[in-house]
């Protein structure tokens, strides 16, 4: 026991001096070890092998390939197939759904499965070859027959199918066909299924000495024909809807006008159209590849041309032949012209609503419409030709400004443009200086490098295949003369080249004046810290203490409100800390305000379609921060010498009164026309009862 336990030890230090770093020299030292630490060890140096994991599957077919042939009744079809075993053991795979098994031979056993269908039971793992051939019902039907062949799924499935005597026009309606050897079909099948079509003639009969007579295909037509003027070219789309009866047709044959080229022609089952020349005319020949009856529609797209001078050309009309009856519409088109139509005598005036919905769809812009029956005279059709018209390739939708006027004359504008273009290169914006700066241009937030030309701007617009939605942003600074009192300030926004749905406009006055805002094209919205504003008047004056006002809004949408106070805050942010860059694309801006930057006197106007091509500007007048007081006082001493005036009416006293009211009503900061007149009133009754009574 003791010889087996010093093996065992000197075995797992061998080992674990091949894997490790070398022990050191302990020479007698005895070591114990208990139970469980000496199995761990055991088991460590004879590791459990890693179990193989199941297969994705347990058998699968690699590949098939029939040969066969369709004679009378059956298809008979003799099969290798190649079979992979993935799993040990026994595995059954379903196999044949259809026909019947004559013969199988190979490593498995065929078993009956469920609904008929047939099973083999093979041993794995490994490759299997099997053989098989089957026997498949078909149809014998003179006329055309089919038969959905169902055959088990293989990466590589091929059919050869040769046909017997009385099968004609052998074809497979699903996966790849190809012409084999001796005329035969072969097929490489997509998920084992196919269709094959073929066709038995017809037995020819006789009763009572006498042949059966052969009937004639009898053909009823519909037909729309749409045609599209413009420019002097026609277009045309012709539908044919033929209902053929009693006795099939092998092709169709449809005379064509003088003048006209058919492009493209298409119908169910069509093997080939040309055009063919019969004695001083052209036709239209349509193959079919097997026989046809029943419903069959075609199209058949066309074009020609006309001369836009004369203004009259005759309705190009297709004559189909060998038809028995013919019902057509005429529908006509036209993007830049008027079209009026002469119709001969037994062609009737329709409109175009009254078309079927799918031939409403394939129409483009229909203006006149006809319809007839049989063979009639020719349609003449007027043509009026328009020149076409400039239209907008692009718009602003919306345009937020704010503008910052510092004392010494400096004027900075943000401009924030949303445009809707088509086709448009630049957005020309003309200046009122050539001076000014461009401090920074992003177009979708993205640095672009604007064009200039004196005081013209023009800004890249980015295009696309349609209308394209983007967001331009501008900031411009101009260096203007120092703020004067008495003196008018005119802020402005360049003058653009497309219209302007929509614009909002805040203007930062410096603190330290008054202001007085003048008329201008742009409603007032709102207004900070006004003083007094004249009723009968729209000047105004600003001052520093009173607090703001808000007026009737512009009609303006909700989201470009939203965006103008989203601008003003981020002026605001801006010009805080003058050091920072203003954005993205832009040199530094050194602006420096005193304290308070929050409360500087601020006016917002806005305005609906900006069309013209005036300068948008707003006269605001500068004042001396006394001038408000000064005006009230000025006011209230005039309405109370009208009143004392009035009080004692003598009557060369009341054109002093008089004046000293109409000199309070121009003066801005009083009560207004009905307030002045009433205060006047009271205080002149007042004085009168008081020293009259």
């Amino acid at each position: 026991m003791r010889r087996l336990f010093l093996i065992l030890i000197l075995a797992f230090a061998a080992n674990s001096w091949a894997q490790s770093p070398r022990l050191p020299d302990l020479k007698n030292t005895t070591m114990e070890i208990s139970w469980e630490d000496f199995r761990a060890m055991v088991e460590a140096m004879n590791p459990q092998p890693t179990p193989t994991p199941a297969p994705p599957t347990t058998a699968f077919l690699s590949s098939a390939s029939y040969r066969g042939r369709l004679e009378g009744k059956l298809l008979r079809l003799d099969g290798n197939l190649s079979i992979e075993v993935l799993a040990s053991g026994w595995v059954r795979m379903p196999m044949w759904q259809q026909g019947a098994v004559l013969s199988f031979d190979g490593a498995g056993t065929l078993l009956s499965g469920g609904s008929g269908g047939k099973e083999i039971l093979v041993q794995g793992p490994g490759h299997r070859q099997i053989r098989v051939s089957l026997a498949i019902a078909v149809p014998e039907n003179p006329g055309e027959n089919r038969l959905e062949l169902r055959l088990p799924d293989a990466p590589l499935n091929l059919v050869e199918i040769l046909p017997g005597p009385q099968i004609e026009t052998l074809k497979a309606l699903g996966g790849v066909a190809l012409r084999g050897k001796n005329g035969s079909t072969l097929l490489s099948l997509a998920g084992g299924r196919t269709t094959l079509s073929w066709k038995r003639p017809f037995k020819s009969e006789t009763a009572a000495g006498a042949e059966i007579i052969k009937l004639k295909p009898r053909i009823h037509l519909d037909s729309w024909e749409i045609l599209d003027l413009s420019d002097g070219a026609l277009s045309g789309l012709l539908i044919l809807d033929l209902d053929i009866r009693l006795a099939e047709i092998s092709s169709f044959n449809l005379r064509l006008p003088a003048g006209i080229e058919v492009f493209e022609a298409s119908a169910a089952g069509l093997e080939s159209w040309k055009i063919l020349r019969k004695e001083n005319f052209r036709v239209l020949h349509l193959a079919f590849a097997a026989p046809r009856e029943g419903k069959v529609r075609a199209t058949i797209r066309f074009e020609g041309a006309y001369d836009p001078k004369v203004g009259r050309i005759t309705a190009p009309r297709f004559e189909a032949e060998e038809i028995e009856r013919e019902n057509a519409w005429l529908t006509v088109g036209s993007e830049g012209a008027e079209v009026a139509m002469d119709l001969p005598e037994g062609v009737l005036p329709s409109d175009p609503s009254e078309l079927p919905p799918e031939i409403q769809s394939m129409a483009s812009n229909p203006v006149a419409a006809c319809r007839f029956t049989g063979a009639p005279g020719p349609i003449e059709l007027q043509i009026r030709e328009h020149q076409d018209a400039a239209v907008l390739t692009a718009v602003i939708e919306r345009l937020n400004a704010t503008t910052l006027i510092l004392a010494d004359g400096t004027e900075a504008l943000w401009l924030d443009l949303r445009i809707r273009n088509n086709r448009k290169q630049f957005l020309k914006l003309r200046l009122a200086d050539e001076n000014t700066e461009i401090w920074s241009f992003l177009v979708d937030s993205e640095p672009a490098r604007p064009k200039r030309a004196e005081n013209t701007i023009m800004l890249p617009l980015p295009r696309g295949g349609s209308e394209k939605l983007s967001t331009l942003s501008l900031v411009l600074l101009d260096r203007g003369e120092k703020m004067r009192l008495f003196h008018r300030l005119r802020p402005g926004l360049p003058i653009f080249d497309i219209p302007v749905i929509e614009a909002a406009w805040t203007v930062f006055l410096p603190p330290a004046h008054k202001y007085s805002l003048g008329n201008s094209p742009f409603s007032l919205v709102s207004e900070s810290q006004p003083l007094v504003r004249r009723s009968s008047s729209r000047s105004l004056i600003l001052g520093a203490a009173a607090a703001g006002r808000s007026y009737a809004p512009a009609p303006l949408s909700k989201e470009m409100m939203r965006e103008q106070d989203e601008q003003e805050d981020k002026v605001m942010q801006q010009v805080k800390t003058p050091r920072k860059a203003l954005r993205r694309g832009a040199l530094p801006v050194k602006i420096s305000l005193p304290a308070g930057v929050g409360q500087l006197p601020k006016i917002r106007v806005a305005r609906v379609l900006m069309v013209d091509e005036e300068a948008s500007s707003l006269p605001i007048r500068v004042f001396p921060e006394f001038f408000a007081g000064m005006l009230s006082f000025l006011n209230w001493a005039l309405l109370l010498a009208a009143g004392i005036l009035a009080a004692f009416g003598l009557r060369r006293r009341i054109l002093p009164a008089s004046a000293a009211l109409l000199l309070s009503l121009l003066l801005p900061g009083g009560p207004g026309i009905v307030g002045s007149l009433v205060i006047a009133a009271f205080l002149a009754g007042s004085l009168w009862i008081l020293f009259k009574a």
